[in-house]
């Protein structure tokens, strides 16, 4: 669970923190799809056109449960590492 117990510790980052990110948001200038840990590298679609969520390969390394898929437009976590060429919007 994200937080404290009486969500008196709450700050925009970890409530902008989406499930299957490897650590908590910290970073609003970067997204996840500009990370090369993001596994949509090849900028799959849906059928409106919108990029794929992906799971994250960071978050899979360090844990045994299956992670969630995480939307393209995550902002950053701390592992984010820049992909030199990360898929169009």
């Amino acid at each position: 669970m994200v937080g404290s117990q009486h969500l008196t510790e709450e700050n925009v980052f970890h409530v902008a923190t989406k499930p299957g990110q490897a650590h908590f948001a910290c970073d609003n200038q970067h997204t996840c799809r500009e990370c090369v840990h993001w596994l949509n590298q090849k900028g799959e679609r849906t059928r409106l056109g919108l990029l794929k969520p992906a799971r994250c390969k960071k978050a899979l390394l360090t844990t045994p449960d299956p992670m969630p898929e995480v939307p393209h437009s995550a902002w950053a976590c701390k592992h984010f590492a820049a992909n030199p060429t990360p898929p169009a919007i």
